[in-house]
């Protein structure tokens, strides 16, 4: 259960990829790499062995596909996938590290961005780009939450990174809407005097029917705030959109 927020830094292209790698996946457990890191180092030592690609796994649910546009270029194009999804990607996003062009074995300063959530349930990412004012603004979110035999997937490139606007993909193929419960706002300062439902309603696409309800995230009073940590009495939620929080 924690919150980072992490730029991974580098002049060579080499430690910037393996080093973002490592910090990605060193977050929880549920993150990993399931691309073979001597290919990989291979492609990145040697322009003629190819693009540098990696994919990330999250839970085994999600799949975060990367790879180098160019030789040339200063970024890489991320697909996100899942077997919940099974009429494509979910989203894709061209995720800068440089300002302009920036040859493979070319020194020069390379950025990635992204922050990390998660509880026992639930892994939320936001990317940023290397010069985002990030984590406001966000060039990837996604969002793995299981509960008991139940999970749901969703992922979006729109810059409020709010996932929760999103349809969600459940495992059997359902596509669901996350419901908000707690229609009002609050006015307070005291977060501890926020109300909340210790769960999170989907309703199956169009219909309104509850399809299921997950416990990783929680329906809150409406918060102006997100993306960020607050304190709500002795414990500590992040602010995933106006109605929602997660407990990290």
């Amino acid at each position: 259960m924690s919150y980072v927020n992490r730029v991974i830094s580098a002049t060579s292209e080499k430690e910037f990829i393996l080093g973002f790698i490592d910090a990605l996946t060193g977050v929880d457990p549920r993150i990993t790499c399931t691309t073979d890191l001597d290919e990989l180092t291979e492609k990145l030592e040697n322009e003629s062995a190819g693009l540098p690609t990696f994919d990330i796994s999250i839970s085994g649910i999600m799949n975060l596909h990367f790879v180098r546009q160019t030789a040339y270029t200063g970024s890489y194009y991320v697909t996100v996938t899942s077997d919940n999804y099974r009429s494509g990607n979910i989203c894709t996003c061209n995720l800068t590290f440089y300002a302009a062009s920036c040859n493979v074995a070319a020194e020069c300063q390379r950025n990635f961005k992204f922050s990390a959530v998660t509880n026992e349930k639930t892994v939320v990412l936001y990317f940023g780009h290397y010069n985002s004012a990030f984590p406001a603004e966000t060039a990837l979110a996604v969002m793995v939450t299981a509960s008991g035999e139940s999970n749901v997937c969703a992922g979006t490139t729109d810059s409020s990174g709010n996932l929760m606007s999103r349809m969600f993909y459940c495992q059997d193929g359902t596509r669901v809407n996350a419901y908000n419960r707690m229609g009002y706002v609050y006015n307070g300062s005291d977060c501890s005097a926020l109300e909340m439902i210790r769960n999170k309603q989907f309703l199956t696409d169009g219909s309104g029917i509850r399809k299921m309800e997950m416990d990783g995230i929680y329906d809150s009073t409406y918060l102006y705030i997100t993306k960020v940590p607050v304190l709500i009495g002795d414990a500590e939620f992040f602010v995933l959109a106006p109605y929602t929080i997660m407990p990290c």
